[in-house]
């Protein structure tokens, strides 16, 4: 019988930055992973940094999970060409029961580039 027990903890309150996920893209990085949120998760802000600007044709990058790849950061929010940062706020609230469908994942391709790198940065509650 577990009605005497009492939860104090989740697994994002157990992380040591709950609220934030980020990566550092490379032009050469494809796909990456930020990680997963729990059901219930409120994705309240999405910033890109690039730092270097990619110089080749067809670079894209778009933040969402597998089953919609610009759910939180659509691709023309973001000139890759140029060194900035770019927010978007998209309120979205992952309901998923499995973490596979709550991970949030950048989708980056850098077209014909040589160069290029970013900051992505997830803040959910």
């Amino acid at each position: 019988q577990l009605s005497h027990l009492t939860a104090i903890a989740s697994r994002d309150s157990a992380a040591s930055d709950a609220g934030t996920l980020h990566a550092e893209v490379l032009y050469t990085s494809g796909n990456v992973t930020l990680g997963n949120v729990s059901a219930g998760s409120k994705i309240e802000e999405v910033m890109i940094t690039v730092h270097t600007g990619f110089d080749g044709a067809g670079a894209s990058m778009s933040v969402g999970d597998d089953a919609d790849n610009d759910r939180l950061f659509q691709d023309a929010y973001v000139d890759l060409t140029s060194a900035g940062s770019y927010v978007v706020n998209p309120s979205y609230i992952y309901q998923g029961a499995l973490d596979s469908a709550n991970t949030i994942k950048v989708f980056q391709n850098a077209g014909t580039s040589t160069q290029g790198n970013a900051t992505v940065t997830v803040t959910y509650s």
